[in-house]
Order: C-alpha cells, then structure tokens, then sequence
C-alpha cells in the first residue's frame, strides 16, 4: 500500500483522537478504483458513490464538509475541489479531485475522506478561495521532531485574481509568529504521532479561530 494514503496512515494515527484533536472523519474506500478513469472520459461515477458521501456527511456533522481523496485533497482549487457546500455540487467536486489526484500524485483515488470542516484561524483567501490559516508543518522520525515552521511562506502565496487584501502579507506575518506555548504543545502531538509511525514523515496542524489546534 502507499504510505501516503489515507489508508495507510489514517487507522493508525486516528487511534490518538484522544490525545491530539482531529476533525471527524469517514472513510469510503472505492469498491474498483481503476473505473473512476473512464469517470475523467465522460462516464458516470461508480454507482452509490455519491449516496455513500451524503449519508456519510451526516456523521460528521453534514453539509458544508471538507472533501478529499485519499492522496490529496486539491486545495489549491478549495471551491472546486475539497469544500463541498452542498450535496447538488458534490459531482462535480468529486470529478475534480479524480482529476487532481491523476495529475497530481498519479493515481486515482482509492478511497475518499469525509471531513469536518473546521472553522480556521484565516485573516484571508488565495489561490481559489482556500482560507490561509495559522498552520505549521513539523518534520519529524521515530518520535523526535526534527524541525518546524509556518506551513505559508510569503513567496508561496498567489491569488487567482493577481490581486489579494491590501494587508495580506501583514496579516501572513501575524499568523506564522511560532509562540513558545504553541511549540511546546505541538511538539508533544508531533513526538505521539511520530511514535504511530515508522520513519520520516511530516505531521501539519491548523488553528481554529477559538485557537485550538488540530
């Protein structure tokens, strides 16, 4: 299996829900994946797929729901991709991210996560339309950190429009500010989930606006 999946990773990791907060979460894994080829040349999607992700929504506390496949989620694309609003849009977003994920990582999706979606820590929108958030990458193996940052660095941001806030990159320096409390907690997620997983990985956490982190 591929690490990178959430197949992988997710049974494992989801087992410290009660020690690192986590959106609620629901995977479907797709019966044949290699159909949702023909899905990218015009055919239907799999049959109960998208009945499969409404009822699922439900347990994770319904529409609006963070959506991706189990390679990636296609945020640069957010409105298109893994926000879903409502289930009449649900196709084509599920369209999308079959396409993200054969252009993206390579391969169609094997299975999709249906997420809570959290109200994040965003002063502002890029790219198309996803919130820029509070968040942090670390890097960690076998239970060590090995380095952290701010996941967005200025040069990273691009806005479909060629035009942002007048005070986006003010705003951008406020939320990536690393506070000695926040790396303290978040190094003990990282160093727990770390311990889950053998080798080199790299765990990101986002800020609510209540500042919680997940």
């Amino acid at each position: 299996m591929n690490p990178n999946s959430m197949l992988y990773w997710w049974p494992v990791l989801s087992q410290l829900g009660n020690v690192v907060p986590m959106p609620r979460t629901i995977l479907i894994k797709v019966r044949n994946p290699t159909k949702l080829y023909s899905v990218l040349d015009g055919h239907k999607l799999p049959d109960g797929l998208l009945e499969s992700i409404v009822t699922t929504a439900d347990g994770v506390g319904g529409f609006p729901i963070f959506l991706r496949g189990d390679l990636t989620s296609g945020k640069h694309s957010y409105v298109e991709t893994c926000h879903v609003a409502d289930m009449g849009t649900l196709g084509a977003h599920l369209y999308r991210l079959i396409e993200e994920s054969v252009l993206g990582p390579g391969d169609v999706p094997a299975a999709f996560a249906v997420r809570q979606l959290l109200d994040l820590n965003a002063p502002f929108r890029a790219f198309k339309g996803l919130p820029i958030a509070a968040e942090r990458r670390y890097f960690v193996r076998d239970g060590e950190v090995l380095c952290h940052h701010p996941y967005w660095p200025k040069d990273a941001i691009k806005f479909w429009n060629g035009t942002g806030p007048i005070r986006w990159k003010r705003d951008l320096d406020l939320i990536n500010r690393e506070k000695s409390d926040e790396v303290t907690l978040l190094t003990s997620y990282a160093k727990a989930l770390s311990l889950r997983l053998e080798r080199h990985w790299s765990v990101d956490f986002a800020q609510d606006r209540l500042g919680k982190w997940w």
